[in-house]
């Protein structure tokens, strides 16, 4: 609970650019985690080489809905906080191009009894939307619920070792290291 009202309150207090995420995150979240480990994801949503980097732990969850994750994004000499954390499960993922909605995080939220949503994340502008694509049950799975279980997305999230984590470069940070 404690990290996840570190994840609330951070963005509001951060102003303006960071020149890395990682040691942000770990400075101003993880150390309220109970684990050693970080999670990296980097995507690119946005397009035009404005990434986004999403940071997390293995102890940073919300129930069954999945790991709250910390998003940082690209800007013109290092990144911004995004100002919510975004809730989803690293092993239920996956990124596809939308024609309505470009590149979007398409992620199963179960529900119960085994029934779920599929959420989608994608940018309109400067906001993260989140909309509810459709209810699924995984006893008649949909072809989108079977893209995420079948997806190779969750096996680029990377966990490793804080220590190790520090030595992750991101791209695109505007800083040369």
């Amino acid at each position: 609970m404690k990290a996840f009202l570190l994840l609330l309150i951070c963005p509001i207090i951060c102003f303006g650019e960071i020149d890395n995420p990682i040691e942000d995150f770990i400075a101003t979240v993880h150390s309220a985690a109970s684990s050693d480990k970080i999670m990296v994801l980097v995507t690119n949503l946005r397009g035009a080489e404005r990434q986004e980097v999403w940071l997390s732990s293995p102890t940073l969850t919300n129930g069954k809905a999945g790991n709250i994750w910390r998003l940082y994004q690209s800007a013109d000499s290092g990144f911004t906080v995004y100002d919510q954390p975004i809730v989803f499960r690293a092993e239920a993922f996956t990124i596809r191009k939308s024609t309505k909605h470009g590149s979007e995080l398409l992620t199963y939220h179960p529900g119960g009894a085994g029934s779920g949503s599929i959420i989608a994340f994608s940018w309109n502008g400067e906001i993260l939307e989140e909309r509810k694509v459709e209810e699924v049950s995984v006893e008649k799975p949909s072809k989108t619920y079977r893209e995420i279980v079948q997806s190779d997305w969750p096996g680029r999230v990377r966990t490793v070792p804080k220590s190790e984590a520090r030595k992750i470069r991101i791209p695109f940070s505007g800083k040369e290291e």
